[in-house]
């Protein structure tokens, strides 16, 4: 088999795989540290950075660089970092942030269910039971902080892709919606927003929905959507 000029040989394109997961960690670690938020007005010393968000400088100098290798940061002269455009999308102010996503692939309970694909490969049995003993949102239940970057994440992949879902299908033909394991209710509340005709109905875990009144709110539509008490 050959190999096009300027491509990698096929050895090397499964060994960026294989790592993948080191660079998913680095990019976890950067969101948590709000990396990302403090590039936005321009290159920053990583030295400045690391005073910032209280870490060690030597090693967000090296995270730094491995998120530059990686696309996410592009480094400049004097230890300086700025933020490519999929960098930009690591920022927690912007419209489809992935910021939840990336804290929540790094956090140890979602690593150690992965960790035991193998099992899931084998027996058909979900992993998650195996590692902790009950099931993911029985977990959540008495994992307060694991949940919120749970429901974090899931509300901020909902806005990557609530705009196309109201674009692409006319939703003004109901009279009411039900948005069943709706989250915090960003993908309901686009969806009334933009329909201001539709009810809507959001059903989630009680201890999920606790988060949902202040994003209805901000969308105008908490009139409009009732969420049912008691568990679902």
């Amino acid at each position: 088999m050959t190999t096009p000029h300027g491509a990698l040989p096929p050895s090397a394109m499964l060994m960026q795989l294989i790592m993948g997961g080191c660079v998913a960690q680095c990019i976890a670690v950067a969101a948590h540290l709000g990396l990302a938020d403090r590039m936005t007005k321009g290159p920053q010393a990583s030295d400045e950075l690391a005073r910032a968000c209280g870490a060690h400088a030597p090693s967000v100098y090296r995270l730094c660089r491995a998120l530059a290798n990686a696309g996410v940061f592009e480094e400049h002269d004097g230890k300086r970092f700025s933020l490519t455009p999929m960098g930009e999308c690591l920022r927690g102010d912007v419209s489809g942030s992935m910021a939840g996503m990336a804290k929540m692939f790094g956090e140890r309970w979602h690593a150690a269910a992965w960790a035991e694909l193998l099992h899931s490969v084998r027996t058909g049995e979900p992993a998650f039971p195996k590692v902790y003993g009950e099931g993911l949102f029985e977990w959540f239940g008495t994992h307060c902080e694991e949940a919120e970057i749970f429901n974090e994440a899931m509300t901020r992949f909902s806005s990557t892709t609530a705009e196309a879902v109201v674009a692409a299908y006319d939703f003004s033909s109901f009279t009411r919606l039900a948005d069943i394991g709706g989250g915090h209710g960003f993908l309901l509340a686009s969806i009334l927003k933009a329909d201001p005709k539709v009810q809507g109905v959001l059903v989630d875990l009680p201890q999920v929905v606790e988060g949902t009144k202040d994003l209805l709110a901000k969308n105008g539509v908490e009139q409009r959507c009732q969420i049912p008490t008691g568990r679902t």
